[in-house]
């Protein structure tokens, strides 16, 4: 579902930003969105952001907990055996473990952002050698959100669409140096 969802964190920045939201907002939910995406790949788990040097209680139960969540029913054998009642009801309380456990890591030293987005001052810290340019591109509209070391602004881009983007990359990568120098 995810993949097919790709887009949805650059729609819901374009929303918010026709909504009137703040260009910080926006980027919030491109990264929310990008560490959902992220959070899914079992790459990440492997050190689990620091937490296993740390709290190696928890970086093992949120791993289960991960993983439980992320593992498809038939792709577990036991799982066939069991009511689709049954596993959506034990996913949903591995769910809710799941965000208990983050607000108990929350709350030690050191990972209070824990799966969090940057917040508003790590984001303008983030531009402290150059602004950093992000292109957001959405069928409701598009977007560089800027981060500069002293502001978070929002430059838009009305002759810029998702159908150019489409055609455009057609035959090379998004982040080719052609299409790059377009955009």
């Amino acid at each position: 579902m995810i993949a097919e969802n790709f887009d949805l964190a650059s729609d819901a920045a374009a929303v918010a930003l026709n909504a009137g939201e703040s260009p910080y907002m926006c980027l919030r939910l491109l990264e929310q969105g990008r560490s959902i995406l992220a959070g899914s790949l079992q790459s990440l788990w492997a050190d689990s952001f620091g937490l296993r040097d740390k709290y190696p209680e928890m970086e093992e139960e949120y791993v289960h907990l991960c993983q439980e969540l992320d593992l498809p029913d038939f792709a577990d054998p036991e799982a066939r055996s069991i009511s689709w009642e049954a596993r959506a009801s034990r996913r949903y309380a591995a769910s809710r473990e799941l965000e208990a456990l983050l607000v108990k890591i929350r709350k030690q030293p050191g990972f209070s952002n824990f799966l969090l987005p940057p917040t508003e001052k790590e984001m303008l810290n983030a531009a402290s050698y150059g602004p950093i340019a992000l292109v957001n591109i959405s069928k409701y509209r598009c977007d560089a959100l800027l981060v500069e070391k002293h502001q978070i602004r929002c430059l838009r881009l009305p002759n810029l669409h998702s159908n150019d983007i489409e055609r455009r990359v057609q035959n090379r990568s998004l982040d080719s140096p052609p299409t790059l120098q377009w955009l």
